[in-house]
């Protein structure tokens, strides 16, 4: 969410639940303001909250120049603002982040020795062996391969840089053509003054929206799609092909059909919000910060 429209944006989330208090919202806006003057972002978000045991993770990004090159931060009070590590700088974290089925706790220094759930779930799968001894077999193994004993214990702090990656790559997206890429600039991209919003029937539909992250799919895929495509516009990954295809994703407008509301299935608490037929929009994360691994048993086989 656009600092700048914070509590107007927030206006536009409350029929999913979410809700932030004024004064946290005054808060959160001003401390951002602050930190887009330190930080020389020519444009700063309010990404959203990951509720933890005892504090709260507030979270935020910056843009420069490229729009799809985001600096992210995290704060426990809304004021203080600290840069969050890059995802990558413990090799280790992104697999943890994947076995961690636990709530964050609030504290960024917090060592957790995370269970290898997995070494369990193959055990079980295949009907046979000691559950307790199978895991503590792959625990040595793993720890083999780290002299120093840490292989399986994660920092709460290098666990939020992965969730936050995780959920800004799965869930959250920007209405088609919200972006453009600048052709004589390679990896330029900014987001399109053009852009005027999509109208209540192109609003319903998957294909118009696209993940706001680095494109996946091959360069001419969306060209390949439509004979209206244009690269400099058309250059991300539509949602509509993501797994489970079209049960990922929840489409629904509001009761004056002004405002479409697009939540991912797979991460609850995520919501992207589009006003539309105008420029305005927006995304943002209220949760615990696990992943709905899950979904796929609880949707019915589609019928062809």
């Amino acid at each position: 969410m656009n600092v700048e429209f914070l509590p107007e944006y927030l206006q536009y989330t409350l029929g999913t639940g979410i809700s932030v208090g004024t004064d946290k919202t005054s808060l959160v806006q001003n401390s951002l303001r602050i930190l887009q003057d330190q930080g020389k972002f020519r444009h700063i978000y309010f990404w959203g909250i990951i509720n933890g045991t005892s504090k709260d993770y507030y979270v935020a990004y910056g843009v420069r120049n490229d729009a799809l090159d985001r600096v992210f931060y995290y704060s426990l009070d809304g004021m203080s603002w600290l840069l969050i590590p890059d995802p990558l700088s413990n090799e280790n974290a992104p697999a943890l982040t994947l076995d961690c089925r636990t709530r964050f706790s609030g504290d960024p220094m917090l060592l957790r020795e995370v269970e290898d759930i997995t070494a369990k779930e193959v055990v079980h799968l295949e009907g046979g062996g000691d559950v307790e001894a199978e895991s503590q077999v792959h625990n040595l193994e793993f720890q083999f391969d780290h002299e120093d004993g840490s292989g399986r214990n994660l920092k709460e702090e290098d666990r939020l840089a992965c969730v936050v990656t995780s959920i800004t790559e799965e869930a959250f997206i920007l209405p088609r053509r919200a972006l453009f890429k600048v052709p004589n600039k390679i990896g330029s991209v900014v987001f399109n003054k053009f852009f005027q919003g999509l109208n209540d029937v192109e609003s319903t539909k998957l294909n118009n929206y696209v993940h706001y992250r680095e494109p996946r799919n091959k360069w001419n895929t969306n060209l390949l799609e439509s004979s209206a495509a244009n690269y400099s516009t058309d250059f991300l990954d539509a949602i509509d092909a993501d797994v489970p295809r079209h049960r990922k994703w929840s489409v629904v407008h509001s009761y004056d059909q002004m405002i479409v509301i697009n939540k991912c299935l797979l991460w609850h608490g995520s919501v992207f919000f589009h006003v539309v037929d105008t420029p305005r929009y927006g995304n943002c994360y209220f949760g615990y910060g696990l992943k709905n691994y899950d979904l796929p048993f609880y949707l019915s086989p589609s019928v062809s």
